[in-house]
């Protein structure tokens, strides 16, 4: 089963790969192809395509990376799905779960995006 981070990286390299195709049969002003024109192209194409992937994986859980974050500790850190929030473990000694990326004690409450 592909991730919603795998489906949209496909995406993204499918529609990379057509614009490049589009921008190598492109031919400039005068009837001759540009290769630096190529070369800028793509590398924008590249860059929109990391960027996208960032903003991705800014949202995606920190544990499963399949669902968006839903789940804010009392540290204000906002990382997991409420899914893996609900399966950290509890550790020994201790009555609360702590914060994946602190590892503060405290409770997760689940954030609603309007």
């Amino acid at each position: 089963m592909m991730s919603l981070l795998d489906e949209t990286l496909s995406t993204s390299e499918a529609s990379l790969q057509s614009d490049e195709v589009r921008e190598r049969t492109s031919v400039s002003a005068d009837g001759q192809d540009s290769s630096a024109e190529i070369v800028a192209a793509s590398a924008r194409a590249v860059q929109e395509a990391q960027d996208s992937r960032g903003r991705l994986e800014e949202r995606l859980c920190i544990c499963c990376l399949d669902e968006d974050r839903s789940a804010i500790f009392e540290c204000g850190h906002l990382t997991t799905c409420m899914a893996c929030t609900q399966n950290l473990p509890v550790p020994a000694g201790h009555v609360r779960k702590r914060c994946p990326v602190c590892r503060a004690p405290g409770t997760a409450r689940k954030v609603f995006y309007a």
